[in-house]
């Protein structure tokens, strides 16, 4: 078959028509989960980049932290076994036959079909819903005490990684002075000005910053991770936080902190909370001593000589304890023991938590009078110096070796200085968030 000119044109357009469609067909297909694709051969996409606040970070990790997301599922299950506390047994549907001769329900004698309830003494069921509401609260201090430490957490997170970003652009700016100072030196030694080892101690000294470099990296990657778990987001998410390392200098007291914490403090409430719930658990063991009462209810059908008549029957039975049995007295001496040693835990955490809460104390005034000195004298200095020594080496009035200690003594007095300002912001808020972040509380 021969093809003309313009039938052989339309050919080739429809061909081109067609190229994009079938490129489409060829690529993998993609499952979308959220605001993440992720292709067959298993390749995730980076996450949008975050640029967050100190305060969003706070109410981002709020609502998507895992352990605050666990808090709440705490109290969610706390409130349905006072649910459970307040209910009754589950009936029981009965059907009773005697003197059965055949195996048929119309030759049966007589036949009861009823049901049939266990009640609580009375009381019984009263002290179980209190407890369950003691223990309703006991979680809802657990969920205070999550939160506050959350945010302790998150506040130092992003100190750390302001930290780490800070010391990235420290070493970078010694680096490149450095630099410098290794081409100036190699000039000045091809010129017979300078020394060889002059050489040899610059680029010495531009290894070691560019190892710092290095580690500085590193450190910003694992805070930034960390921070990203926290914040209950991908390790990999990119982050951009907008704050900065401000000194506030504060004095804290520790008569007013510590009464502050025994008023508000969540693990000071959620201590006493425990105590109750114990005590609440031996008063319910007391009132198990009292017996169980089950009404039956049925319509009865009396058959005799072939005479069949219908009626009501019931029965109340009652089930307790024996008395003085050793199930029942390990039970109630059971609860008593866990009422001392909820009693026990909280003098021994509460003595804890007085000690961690005055060292704090101390740790924060006493690294905010090294912080004055270091923002009114030793950082001032150390500016001065750092100028002093670049004009000085640019006019030969010192050698390679003084202009490089000068740079190492000003990396160190600026690392010195963030490295005491993120403690000292970590100590103050610790104590602003009532030391939630300084101990453990098991429930």
């Amino acid at each position: 078959m021969v093809l003309s000119h313009k039938k052989t044109g339309s050919l080739w357009v429809l061909v081109l028509m067609c190229i994009p469609f079938m490129s489409l067909a060829e690529q993998p297909r993609t499952e979308k989960f959220g605001k993440t694709n992720i292709g067959t051969l298993g390749v995730t996409l980076a996450p949008s980049r975050l640029v967050l606040s100190r305060e969003q970070a706070v109410q981002l990790a709020l609502q998507a932290n895992p352990n605050v997301r666990l808090s709440a599922q705490q109290i969610a299950a706390a409130k349905a076994r006072r649910l459970q506390a307040g209910g009754l047994d589950s009936p029981t549907l009965f059907w009773e036959w005697e003197e059965v001769k055949r195996f048929s329900p119309s030759q049966f004698g007589n036949q009861v079909i009823g049901i049939e309830q266990s009640l609580k003494w009375f009381g019984v069921r009263k002290a179980r819903k209190r407890a369950a509401d003691i223990g309703i609260s006991v979680f809802q201090a657990n969920q205070l005490r999550v939160q506050q430490r959350t945010i302790a957490r998150i506040h130092k997170a992003f100190d750390q990684v302001l930290l780490a970003q800070e010391n990235v652009t420290l070493v970078k700016n010694i680096l490149r002075r450095v630099e410098e100072a290794v081409v100036i030196t190699r000039a000045r030694f091809r010129s017979g000005n300078a020394q060889y080892i002059d050489v040899l101690r610059t680029r010495i000294s531009l290894q070691r910053l560019q190892n710092l470099l290095r580690e500085a990296t590193l450190a910003e990657s694992r805070n930034l991770r960390h921070f990203n778990l926290l914040l209950g987001r991908p390790e990999n998410t990119s982050v951009e936080l907008r704050g900065k390392l401000d000194f506030r200098p504060e004095t804290f007291i520790p008569k007013a902190v510590l009464d502050r914490i025994d008023n508000e403090g969540p693990s000071i409430v959620l201590l006493q909370r425990r105590i109750d719930q114990a005590r609440q658990n031996y008063r319910v063991q007391r009132k198990n001593r009292a017996p169980e009462v089950t009404l039956s209810l049925g319509r009865q059908r009396l058959f005799d000589n072939n005479n069949i008549d219908y009626a009501w029957a019931g029965q109340v039975s009652l089930k307790f304890p024996f008395p003085g049995s050793d199930r029942q007295r390990g039970l109630e001496q059971e609860a008593q023991v866990m009422v001392e040693t909820a009693r026990n835990r909280t003098r021994a955490l509460l003595a804890q938590i007085r000690s961690r809460l005055r060292q704090r104390i101390d740790e924060a005034n006493t690294l905010s009078t090294q912080l004055l000195s270091f923002r009114e004298k030793t950082l001032l200095d150390a500016d001065d110096q750092l100028k002093a020594a670049r004009q000085a080496y640019s006019v030969r009035r010192i050698d390679a070796l003084n202009l490089v200690d000068v740079y190492r003594t000003y990396l160190e007095t600026r690392k010195n200085y963030y490295t005491l300002l993120v403690r000292y912001r970590s100590a103050s808020i610790d104590i602003k968030t009532n030391g939630e972040d300084l101990w453990e509380i098991e429930l």
